[in-house]
């Protein structure tokens, strides 16, 4: 028996391994082979004439407290600092909470006689973009202080440049509102279209997701309404709907298609709730489909937890409630180990589909642990939990879907031996009836 679950479990694992791999590798968002930034320049000039489009990636001069912007003010020497790109200050301020001026310079190929721009993704937190002194780009407004600066978090592209030779580019950036500071994600340099080609796939991707698992949050209510003894699907569709919100407010953050008006405090509202509601709402759905495994105490707990966290992100600002991502990181890790201990032994027990769902939760896992090491910039990688829910999401439907058709059939096996029962009382009355009368007659 004991060799039976050893040899099941090796093939789930050996299948794991080829999608965590698959899954990390199509996330490696840098060529090696293309040049990065060193003490704060770049040379493209010897560069694959055939690339159109590059991130400004590595090591860029940043002057902390100091808002520069024209290169006779960067004399002085003493306060530059090299600050890798994409990262955060906190080397510099360790609070997240300062402001200061990146300075890259790059000498631009031949090749690009093409007007060029920059697709710049939401940073820390507000931000101006200068292009050889003259301002291209903005995001919220930057300040001094609290009272000068507003934060804003919606993706752009630049209008378009006529630049040749060698360019320099200044970020002013000031954070005043958030955990962390600094240009936080990759900043991509070259022709429009080809920065535009990649927003729309991004763009397409995130539609896609977040029209396919909506369509699985409400096929899942619906299933609810027909069997409301089962409470699985109303569990499963609520955390469908947690998903979505978090979509909704990352990547390329289409909130602002639907909201435009959406301030940074709801938006980060939005992205923290989905966050710390998505964990009990799985531990609830997990409950309801193995309440006799699950202990009930521990769901309570999470419960709780989950409970503590969204009301600071209710009732305080962005400045307190964002420092709270890295200690409900804990709660979803230890969380998570719990929820692998109850699907294996699910999976030991041969409880139905805990196949299914030892995979699709383990690939979920992988997603988010990726997602919370990228979050926190000890890897550089991209978000790809989306894509990870999707395959858990899609798994879970078909277990679901299992469940709820074998509820169908036990109904109808049911209703076919009740039937049987009912004609054989019948039988058995008209039997005695004749007998009775039999009786009465003699």
């Amino acid at each position: 028996m004991i060799l039976e679950h050893f040899n099941k479990i090796s093939k789930i694992f050996l299948c794991l391994l080829f999608i965590i791999f698959t899954v990390f590798m199509s996330c490696v968002p840098i060529d090696s082979n293309l040049p990065i930034l060193v003490e704060g320049e770049m040379d493209l000039r010897d560069m694959d004439p055939s690339i159109e489009v590059i991130p400004l990636h590595g090591e860029w001069e940043f002057f902390p407290g100091i808002f520069i912007s024209d290169s006779e003010t960067f004399s002085n020497q003493e306060v530059r600092t090299l600050q890798k790109v994409p990262g955060n200050w906190s080397s510099v301020f360790p609070s997240g909470i300062g402001y200061g001026t990146y300075r890259a310079r790059i000498r631009l190929p031949e090749a690009w006689n093409f007007p060029i721009a920059f697709k710049i993704s939401d940073q820390g937190t507000a931000y101006r973009l200068l292009v050889n002194q003259v301002e291209v780009a903005s995001n919220g407004v930057v300040g001094r202080n609290a009272q000068e600066s507003k934060p804003h978090g919606i993706p752009t592209i630049s209008p378009s440049l006529e630049v040749s030779g060698e360019m320099e580019i200044l970020f002013h950036v000031s954070n005043f509102h958030f955990r962390e500071g600094g240009l936080w994600y990759p900043i991509l340099l070259g022709r429009k279209t080809g920065l535009y080609e990649i927003r729309e796939k991004s763009l397409n991707l995130d539609i896609f997701l977040l029209g396919s698992i909506s369509i699985m949050g409400v096929y899942h209510i619906i299933l609810f309404f027909i069997r409301r003894r089962d409470f699985s699907p109303l569990w499963f569709s609520l955390f469908c709907f947690a998903i979505i919100f978090r979509l909704l407010s990352f990547n390329e953050k289409y909130i602002f298609n639907v909201i435009p008006s959406i301030s940074f405090l709801w938006l980060t509202r939005m992205q923290y709730l989905s966050y710390f509601m998505s964990v009990p709402l799985f531990s609830q759905f997990l409950y309801s489909i193995y309440p006799g495994i699950y202990s009930l105490r521990m769901k309570q707990g999470i419960w709780i937890l989950s409970g503590v966290f969204c009301s600071i992100v209710f009732f305080t600002d962005t400045g307190i409630f964002t420092h709270t991502s890295h200690y409900f990181h804990m709660v979803t890790i230890l969380s998570s180990v719990y929820f692998l201990f109850i699907i294996v032994r699910a999976f030991l027990r041969k409880e139905k589909s805990a196949t299914l769902l030892f995979l699709g939760t383990v690939v979920m896992l992988v997603g988010a642990v990726n997602d919370i090491l990228y979050s926190m910039q000890i890897i550089y990688s991209n978000f790809v939990i989306p894509q990870a829910l999707l395959f858990f999401i899609f798994l879970q439907s078909v277990i679901l879907s299992i469940r709820f058709s074998g509820a169908i059939k036990d109904n109808e096996i049911l209703s076919s031996k009740l039937q049987n029962i009912n004609e054989d009382l019948e039988a058995k009355i008209q039997e005695r009836t004749i007998q009775y009368k039999s009786l009465r007659n003699h």
